[in-house]
């Protein structure tokens, strides 16, 4: 059930990764009423109390000015990103680090939403040097940082969501396939020790089966 109405004001750079969080976290209400009012209340920063001491047509109309979240951005997903004056290059997926990718595992573990500021701030790190005729740049070498999360948290959408979609579905194909890599090479080398095991026993199962 779709409880935006198209008449829209806002659009996606007026609502943070945060806000898509706290709304994503929220309970699920058997009254819409709930619903706007806790909805509301994380897209204005707040208390349920204070909305719920607006007249309704404020509540209605301030719902309402959401109606883009329907619909997906419309920009494209780009290599580099600004947030708050500072450049941003997503790395190359085939060079990830072990260090990178077992947090990004980590992250996706304990919650994908919950955790997406921390993905974020796995696979965009802040760009070292640009070649401005080349596009080609360098990052700084991956180290966790609370604060790059923090700065992908308070990212405005428009920005964060189309990144979202497109490297999601590289980075879980990725993984997916070094998972299945590494199951195969364990088999491998389990096959080969096990291979290795016959072999040393043989001789003296031989000799037993003589005496």
């Amino acid at each position: 059930m779709k409880l935006f109405k198209n008449k829209s004001k806002k659009n996606w750079s007026d609502i943070t990764l945060g806000q898509i969080q706290e709304i994503d976290s929220l309970p699920k209400y058997d009254d819409e009423i709930d619903l706007i009012i806790n909805y509301l209340s994380v897209i204005w920063n707040k208390d349920a109390s204070y909305i719920e001491n607006l007249p309704v047509t404020t509540i209605i109309n301030g719902f309402e000015e959401w109606a883009f979240i329907n619909d997906k951005p419309t920009s494209a997903s780009t290599p580099i990103i600004k947030l708050k004056g500072k450049k941003y290059g997503a790395i190359e997926l085939s060079t990830m680090t072990l260090a990178q990718m077992v947090d990004i595992e980590e992250y996706i573990s304990e919650g994908l939403m919950l955790n997406l500021h921390k993905i974020f701030s796995v696979i965009y790190l802040p760009i070292k040097s640009f070649n401005p005729i080349t596009k080609k740049y360098t990052t700084v070498e991956y180290q966790p940082s609370v604060e790059r999360q923090d700065v992908f948290l308070g990212g405005t959408m428009d920005i964060l969501y189309p990144q979202m979609l497109f490297f999601w579905s590289i980075v879980k194909i990725y993984l997916e396939d070094l998972q299945s890599s590494s199951k195969m090479k364990m088999r491998t080398i389990h096959t080969e020790m096990v291979k290795e095991m016959i072999t040393k026993e043989s001789p003296t199962q031989t000799e037993q089966l003589k005496q």
